[in-house]
């Protein structure tokens, strides 16, 4: 089955959402897991759901992207946040 959505819903929506995976230190690797393990749930979840897929695709790219900014928040253990 293919997806039917249109160029301008495609555009909005994004084609690619990058994720940085932070190698930063031994002890951060298990929230980088947890984190991954939640966004594979939501997209195994989405992929299955009947609605519109300009909806679905939406709600993917807004889990991915809520996921890189999780992601880039994981710092060195001690080490502040950025302001």
């Amino acid at each position: 089955m293919k997806d039917q959505t249109d160029k301008f819903a495609m555009a909005w929506i994004g084609e690619v959402v990058r994720l940085d995976i932070p190698l930063r230190s031994v002890v951060n690797l298990r929230r980088v897991a947890g984190e991954l393990r939640a966004l594979a749930l939501r997209l195994d979840a989405l992929s299955r759901n009947p609605n519109d897929p300009k909806h679905v695709l939406f709600e993917a790219s807004m889990v991915a992207r809520r996921t890189q900014k999780n992601l880039r928040s994981i710092r060195k253990p001690g080490r502040p946040h950025k302001m």
